[in-house]
């Protein structure tokens, strides 16, 4: 699956902004700044709305911006090859009413169902014919690949049963690319003092959200870092102050290369003739 890390950068920078204006004193432990500083980014934060942009602002009116730009992105595959395979499943749930097999010469000496969806992944419940819950202690999957269910009450052969469960439908193989992405989140505004301190939120954003970021997106590899810009040119006489914090990840993107039905039953119940010459 490939991820549209943008949209996410977005989405922790607006709810980092909301959560400090909603708990504006986590500020006093979040920063450590000369007195009175503090107070003023706390007031700016209550009362001034931040923008926050993919791409370049295009008039100073979208002063101060967080800036959301891709630096550089590539595959870093060091093997012999230029992908990796892994395989995904596509996993349908069914309720089908099917009569219980007991009797002499069946594959289980106990009562038993053949599901005819499969690989088993799951039974998520089974009713008997008058409709009571029959409780997951007495049955057991012995055998998902071939969708047996044993059970251990006394049921007749013949007797129907209903079963909810979940199968294997498809197999789907995947193509992986090892990526390695470099972000540049530009803080712009026309005070130097304001840019600096937005650009400590928004290192505090990352280091806040550093673990949502392997486990939701599987950003595993994360290196934080930053610079000052030169003023942007195109806002001229206005002079607009830039510092960019930059975040580097890698990651696995994946996709779809082909989905492959599974096989639930083989026949061969069939004939062969042979030409035999005298």
């Amino acid at each position: 699956m490939i991820y549209l890390i943008e949209d996410y950068l977005d989405t922790i920078l607006r709810d980092g902004l909301e959560y400090l204006k909603n708990h504006i004193d986590r500020l006093d432990y979040i920063m450590k700044t000369p007195t009175g500083r503090t107070d003023r980014l706390k007031s700016f934060l209550l009362n001034t709305p931040v923008n926050i942009t993919k791409g370049y602002p295009r008039t100073p009116a979208e002063l101060p911006c967080f800036c959301i730009l891709l630096s550089s992105e590539n595959d870093t595959q060091e093997t012999l090859g230029d992908y990796d395979n892994d395989q995904n499943w596509n996993i349908v749930e069914v309720e089908e009413t099917l009569p219980v097999i007991a009797h002499e010469g069946g594959v289980l000496a106990l009562p038993y169902l053949e599901l005819p969806n499969k690989p088993l992944v799951s039974v998520e419940s089974i009713k008997d014919d008058t409709g009571h819950i029959i409780e997951g202690y007495q049955y057991e999957v012995t055998d998902a690949d071939k969708g047996l269910v044993a059970f251990y009450n006394s049921l007749s052969d013949g007797e129907n049963v209903t079963v909810k469960y979940k199968y294997r439908k498809t197999s789907m193989d995947m193509v992986e690319t090892m990526y390695e992405s470099t972000y540049r989140i530009e803080v712009w505004a026309a005070n130097a003092d304001l840019v600096i301190d937005l650009y400590q939120v928004v290192k505090w954003v990352f280091l806040y959200n550093r673990d949502y970021l392997v486990t939701d997106l599987g950003l595993f590899r994360q290196k934080l870092s930053g610079a000052d810009y030169e003023p942007a040119p195109s806002f001229f006489p206005d002079f607009v102050y830039r510092r960019a914090f930059t975040f580097w990840c890698q990651y696995s993107a994946s996709i779809p290369f082909e989905e492959v039905p599974y096989i639930s039953a083989v026949d061969t119940n069939q004939s062969i003739s042979f030409d035999v010459k005298k």
